[in-house]
């Protein structure tokens, strides 16, 4: 009973010195309210990180990202080859492409421009932000459409030139007009697919060249006339097409090309003057309703009332069909014609039977 008692009693010391320690330390942990504090701090963070995004974005945008306010608009900006990415940040910089050189360099890099980036000419026609611009100089997105360009047939030289400035962004007359200038003619009047930056040279020397080539379509006609007019040749390239310039403002239907063509070669043949309004469009820029009798009387070698054959040259881009009624006239011994108010076309072989004609279908 005694050793019971004594172990009962050590029992109770261990168990009371235990008590004792444990009172140093608190009974529970609230880990609830802790984490709590912790996900409102970080929320709190985030809050105030978005909301300076938000701040911050807009101006990023106005001050970075969007095009400058002197972009240049319809215009192209060259990428020379072997440029590096630096040396093209710089160039898009000083002609007012982009704001950011910093942000326009990290987007092609992220793009994996760097190595990429495709040399060329980039046509803005709109404005485009950093994005834009470093997205399309990383995949070679030139944006250089052609524009589709119908030139109509009988225009001159200076006529053309004037169609061309209306067609073309900043086309140069001046300098369209000084490369074509012995030329008069020779610009073919066809349907082309030129680029938005085409230049003035490469328009005209395409024209040329589309010349050439149209002609040669028919070079059998052609020899074939220049032949039979006599040995030496009579009449030469230069003769035909001047014709062709005439007979391109006189008529429209190649039967009736072909018809006038035989008139006019037929007073040639004879010395008679051809008497031809066309003429006088070219000379004075007036057409037949508008011509008065002083004009008539102009001393140049183009007013083919008082001269004899052909002007100096010819006086419009003719259509292959006008080359063509030019060197396969209407056999026939008409020396006159006249057109009435729609178009239609009266042959005479006499000067009275011309003044009969006129006076039943011009009034």
């Amino acid at each position: 009973m005694i050793e019971d008692e004594m172990v009962d009693n050590t029992t109770k010391d261990k168990i009371k010195k235990t008590n004792t320690q444990d009172d140093s330390f608190p009974q529970t942990i609230d880990f609830s309210q802790s984490f709590t504090h912790r996900v409102y701090k970080k929320k709190t963070i985030l809050f105030f990180v978005l909301l300076l995004f938000l701040i911050l974005l807009p101006l990023l945008y106005f001050f970075s990202v969007r095009a400058p306010e002197s972009f240049p608009v319809k215009s192209t900006v060259t990428i020379e080859k072997g440029a590096t990415l630096i040396d093209i940040t710089k160039k898009l910089k000083s002609e007012n492409v982009i704001r950011s050189q910093f942000l326009f360099y990290s987007t092609v890099i992220i793009l994996d421009g760097e190595k990429s980036a495709n040399a060329g000419d980039y046509y803005l026609y709109e404005k485009e932000g950093v994005f834009s611009i470093a997205y399309r100089i990383s995949s070679g997105k030139f944006g250089l459409t052609p524009t589709v360009i119908r030139i109509p047939e009988g225009l001159n030289n200076r006529e053309t030139a004037l169609f061309l400035s209306n067609s073309i962004n900043n086309f140069d007359m001046t300098k369209f007009l000084s490369l074509a200038k012995n030329d008069e003619g020779y610009l073919f009047p066809d349907t082309y697919h030129f680029l938005p930056n085409v230049s003035e040279k490469e328009v005209y020397k395409t024209m040329k060249k589309t010349f050439n080539l149209r002609l040669g379509e028919i070079s059998d006609e052609v020899n074939s006339f220049i032949k039979d007019s006599g040995n030496p040749a009579k009449y030469s390239i230069k003769d035909i097409i001047t014709m062709a310039s005439i007979i391109e403002l006189e008529a429209s239907d190649f039967k009736t090309k072909q018809e006038i063509s035989g008139v006019l070669w037929n007073r040639i043949k004879i010395n008679m003057p051809l008497q031809v309004d066309a003429s006088f469009a070219y000379l004075l820029g007036k057409g037949t309703s508008q011509l008065s009798l002083e004009d008539l009387e102009i001393d140049s070698p183009y007013n083919t009332y008082k001269n004899v054959g052909l002007p100096p040259g010819p006086i419009s881009n003719p259509s292959l069909s006008s080359i063509l009624a030019a060197v396969t006239p209407t056999k026939s011994d008409y020396l006159y014609y006249l057109a009435d108010k729609n178009g239609k076309t009266y042959f005479s072989r006499t000067f009275i039977e011309h003044v009969r004609k006129k006076g039943v279908y011009i009034k």
